[in-house]
């Protein structure tokens, strides 16, 4: 199983879950997943369960949202405390957390949680969350160099901490803000088409 590295110096890290699809899982490189020059570690994905395998050690599900299909790992915790596990079914859509693993050369999911979705605007609203995410890493990295292309220009000392960025990418990024209060960065129509899903989400929860 590859071991985490240490990050160098100048790479942001990001703190919280953010919303990716299994393509980006799955075209990641060995280093782990990037977006941008965000470092991500803890991911969410939306899909479908293809198929549930367990043994003594661990429950494997194929999840699968179009994009690509990835295993996903649960280790079995005998001595655990938690209360008891969700009961995962096939061909239903659940919301997995989790960290990607590579062993082998071969990608796998390592589960922290899975919920049952109970509203397939959860789906439209998690494609959207991603788009966003991607959309606000571009145009975050794009600020950067070109701030760092002026500061360049005039010959002043640049920001080794990156403050700006690692401020305000993070929190953009995350699954708890997308749906709660953040569409900086969104177009006009953008943000029409996110209001329209908030409000056919929450009307029918």
């Amino acid at each position: 199983m590859k071991q985490n590295k240490r990050p160098l110096k100048g790479t942001r890290r990001a703190q919280n879950v953010v919303p990716v699809t299994i393509k980006q899982l799955l075209n990641s490189p060995e280093e782990g997943l990037k977006i941008g020059d965000l470092d991500v570690h803890l991911v969410t994905v939306v899909g479908v369960i293809r198929s549930v395998v367990a043994d003594s050690m661990k429950v494997t599900y194929l999840l699968d949202d179009d994009t690509g299909v990835i295993s996903v790992h649960n280790w079995v915790d005998a001595d655990s405390d938690e209360d008891s596990p969700v009961a995962v079914m096939e061909s239903n859509y659940y919301r997995v957390y989790g960290s990607l693993r590579s062993q082998a050369g071969k990608r796998h999911v390592t589960l922290f949680k899975i919920l049952p979705l109970t509203d397939l605007n959860e789906l439209t609203s998690h494609i959207l969350e991603v788009t966003h995410c991607t959309l606000k890493s571009e145009q975050m990295t794009t600020a950067d160099q070109t701030a760092a292309q002026s500061s360049n220009e005039r010959s002043s000392v640049a920001n080794p901490n990156n403050t700006f960025l690692s401020n305000s990418m993070v929190p953009m990024c995350t699954d708890d803000n997308m749906m709660s209060h953040s569409i900086n960065g969104m177009t006009q129509k953008q943000r029409v088409v996110y209001h329209i899903i908030k409000v056919t989400y929450n009307s029918s929860r």
